[in-house]
């Protein structure tokens, strides 16, 4: 049996029911496909035309986030930033794990800390990978999008480390009112807790568009899912004992249809 977690948003040990709102359509058809287009595809622009009728790029960023700096080309953070016009929205979307060194220095740098601003600590690896691409050149990619299209929404989606990534960016970029909270959409696949209990509690009222989806199932289209509104509970994925856990849950969502994305307007349906 498949069973499939998808996080808008897993953050700590705890936070506040949100209201409901999560569309299997708009994760499944957008989201999802623009953050597996790092392992799926070589040629970004190509791939946007799969997804959308106009858009505009506005820069792929590759940094070097090594805690270490023993093999700084070898641990990169990774983004890019474009705009959907038939969407109405500014679009980051950050890289997932890519080699074994990284996944290691993510477990090694789990339980180091740093402080967010406003309150709170998150894990420092994605904490910094993050400020690091933000202040190489997806700040000014950002700002220059906001302008041009100053009434767009925010999404902003990754998998795995993406998913750390793209839950401290939404996040940060709400702290510091950049965008209005209620105009940012924050949607990660896989992603694991990169907070404490205190940034966890605020997390709510910074990106209040932040669900957390199980689907026990195969997640095929029309398949039922649940929402958890609990930190920690046994009516979601922590019924699912150690000896059934699987990688294969991790790397793969919404079956094969996960990777059609449906040109038009997603964010309102």
């Amino acid at each position: 049996m498949f069973r499939y977690l998808l996080f808008f948003c897993l953050i700590s040990y705890g936070y506040s029911r949100l209201p409901s709102g999560y569309s299997d359509f708009y994760a499944r058809h957008k989201l999802y496909y623009l953050s597996s287009i790092f392992v799926h595809y070589l040629n970004l622009t190509g791939a946007f035309e799969d997804c959308f009728n106009k858009y505009e790029f506005f820069g792929f960023f590759d940094l070097p986030c090594d805690m270490f700096n023993q093999n700084p080309q070898n641990i990169t953070c990774m983004g890019y930033l474009m705009a959907s016009v038939d969407d109405e929205a500014i679009i980051i979307v950050f890289m997932p794990t890519m080699s074994d060194l990284e996944l290691h220095q993510e477990e090694y740098f789990y339980n180091m800390t740093m402080p967010f601003p406003g309150g709170g600590t998150v894990a420092k690896f994605w904490y910094n990978g993050f400020l690091i691409l933000w202040n190489g050149g997806l700040r000014d990619a950002f700002f220059t999008a906001k302008n041009k299209y100053p009434n767009y929404e925010l999404w902003v989606t990754g998998g795995s480390m993406g998913g750390c990534l793209a839950s401290n960016a939404a996040a940060y970029i709400s702290q510091m009112g950049f965008m209005d909270k209620s105009q940012i959409k924050m949607v990660s696949f896989g992603q694991t807790r990169v907070g404490d209990a205190v940034f966890a509690e605020r997390y709510p009222n910074l990106v209040p568009y932040a669900y957390r989806i199980w689907y026990n199932n195969a997640m095929n289209e029309g398949d039922s899912y649940i929402e958890c509104d609990e930190g920690e509970s046994q009516n979601c994925s922590d019924q699912i004992p150690k000896n059934e856990w699987t990688w294969d849950d991790h790397k793969t969502y919404f079956n094969a249809t996960g990777y059609i994305c449906i040109k038009g307007n997603g964010s309102k349906i």
